[in-house]
């Protein structure tokens, strides 16, 4: 007879993103060598890439971090003009007064008169507390104000009203849309040419709002054809403000999965964030790195763009740079990398990533320790020699502790870099992981409630496990001691008990097969757990 191990490849397809894009869009006997046995039963009928391939599909819960501007979607500018006057601050009465005037003073001749009257509006705009966008938009002035965007005899007047249009594309999803409807995308593009500077960076925030607002107006913003001269001000370019404009836009242009931008689109933008990632300025590689995030999350092809552009290297390097905002999506973006094919983790790990890990997982404040866990668990779903480079790096250790006293989500991430070490590792690799402690709190896992995938690789790893201690039904299993001083025994009987029957029969296996001298298991063994019978035989340990 012959038992295998079971493979617990991660699939989270199941798993929801919903906090880096909060926009509403409304739119025995015998010996059986390790890969004959995932030949049988891992990669029956299917390649070890396609396996693999289940992974690429999880969308990472993303912390809810507290990233305010860096995470917005839209920006208001309250800052001062070059001029340096103030913002100005009116009561509910001079506001209605001075918008019961705003339309017919916008159509006067006068190009001083419509000057002053535009700036009076930016600055009206531009007060911290409750702009009046609904108001200024019912003047139904919004026409005459895109018109002024064609004004390139006036350029204060062409700057002062793209700055006008970029708060009032600030507000609610209605507004951003009537400021589309109006045509102004297509002028602010031409505007990302404009020989003025103050100009150009205005029609860039204007554009990053607009896309910002949901997936159909950003898919609109890329149609018209805002990549090129967008790319063309990073390379033409050096003042840091209008550089961190740009990275913020781009990142809107590429946000989104449900659907996602059309990626043979946006991949232009790669070759040019390379410059923006050498920067020294913090928030122009926050906002590239959630760049790198939403485009690495794909199939291997899309992947293979991110690393062809060269950015890897860079991304492992910011990790250690110390912010947490830059190394949350850096890391991100990496685990997204490492979820593509085998080659393309190993060019993650040839940039010497897993020492960069290890101090993650070292970092007492545990900041990061739940997505270094993760990118652990993508690499362990790998080659054998894979495998070895985590042993090598020390970093088993850390993930036993985290398995051991971590959050529960961080426990979960270090649960499926154990498991899946055990499904794709050598004998010698399982037998190494028993040797540093992953036993103890891999059977604590066995007590959790309301997680069904948790408990089901969690068995899984065991099978793995005891299957390797195992010497046939006449011997005592290698582990059996451990695995009883650890409860995990008592854990498993509780579990014949459970109400999902699959998790019931499981347990039922584990011990019949692995933790009972023949003789016992035979006097109560079902059909299904008859000698010899291989995980998946009798019942379906397929993942729940």
């Amino acid at each position: 007879s012959v038992s295998v191990r079971r493979v617990c490849l991660r699939n989270r397809e199941t798993r929801e993103n919903s906090s880096y894009y909060e926009v509403s869009l409304i739119l025995g006997p015998q010996t059986v060598t390790m890969a004959s046995r995932l030949d049988q039963f891992k990669n029956k009928g299917r390649s070890a890439d396609s396996e693999r391939q289940k992974r690429v599909t999880q969308t990472v819960q993303l912390r809810k971090a507290r990233r305010e501007e860096q995470a917005m979607k839209k920006r208001t500018i309250a800052t001062k003009p070059p001029g340096g006057e103030e913002h100005i601050e009116m009561e509910d009465a001079q506001v209605a007064t001075f918008l019961g005037s705003l339309k017919a003073q916008l159509e006067l001749d006068d190009p001083e008169a419509v000057l002053s009257t535009v700036k009076s509006l930016r600055q009206l705009l531009a007060q911290e507390k409750a702009p009046p966008i609904a108001a200024i938009c019912e003047t139904g002035c919004l026409p005459r104000l895109v018109m002024f965007l064609h004004q390139h005899d006036y350029p204060e007047i062409q700057f002062e009203a793209t700055w006008v249009i970029t708060n009032i594309a600030s507000g609610q999803s209605e507004h951003t849309r009537a400021v589309a409807e109006e045509e102004a995308v297509p002028i602010l593009i031409e505007l990302l040419r404009s020989p003025q500077l103050e100009t150009r960076e205005q029609a860039v925030w204007a554009l990053g709002n607009i896309a910002g607002d949901c997936h159909e107006l950003r898919d609109f913003v890329l149609s018209c054809g805002v990549l090129p001269p967008l790319l063309r001000i990073i390379d033409i370019e050096t003042a840091t403000t209008i550089l961190r404009t740009t990275a913020w836009t781009i990142s809107n242009l590429c946000r989104g999965r449900k659907p996602p931008p059309d990626f043979d689109i946006v991949r232009h933008a790669l070759p040019k964030l390379q410059k923006l990632l050498n920067s020294g300025d913090d928030e122009i590689l926050i906002d590239v790195c959630w760049t790198l995030v939403f485009l690495s999350h794909g199939p291997p092809k899309q992947i293979q763009c991110v690393i062809d552009a060269g950015l890897c290297a860079r991304l492992v390097e910011l990790l250690q740079v110390g912010n947490p905002n830059i190394v949350t999506p850096a890391l991100r973006a990496l685990g997204s990398i490492t979820n593509g094919t085998n080659l393309q983790t190993q060019i993650v790990i040839n940039c010497n990533l897993l020492p960069s890990i290890l101090s993650l997982l070292l970092d007492p404040q545990n900041l990061h320790r739940k997505e270094a866990c993760w990118i652990v668990s993508n690499i362990t779903a790998g080659t054998t020699q894979q495998i070895q480079d985590v042993i090598n790096a020390n970093i088993i250790p850390q993930i036993v502790k985290a398995l051991a006293d971590g959050n529960y989500k961080t426990k979960r991430e270090a649960t499926w870099a154990i498991c899946n070490a055990t499904s794709c590792g050598t004998d010698k690799q399982i037998r190494y992981l028993v040797s540093r402690g992953c036993l103890p709190p891999l059977c604590s896992m066995l007590t959790v409630e309301g997680d069904i995938k948790a408990l089901g690789i969690t068995l899984d790893g065991l099978t793995n496990i005891l299957h390797v201690g195992s010497h046939g039904p006449d011997s005592p299993n290698d582990f059996a001691d451990e695995v009883e001083a650890s409860r995990g025994k008592e854990y498993l009987e509780q579990l014949t008990f459970h109400d999902n029957p699959k998790i019931a029969q499981r347990s039922e296996y584990l011990l019949q097969q692995y933790l009972t001298f023949q003789s016992e298991a035979m006097q109560a063994a079902p059909n299904a757990f008859e000698a010899g019978a291989a995980p998946g035989q009798g019942f379906d340990l397929g993942m729940i």
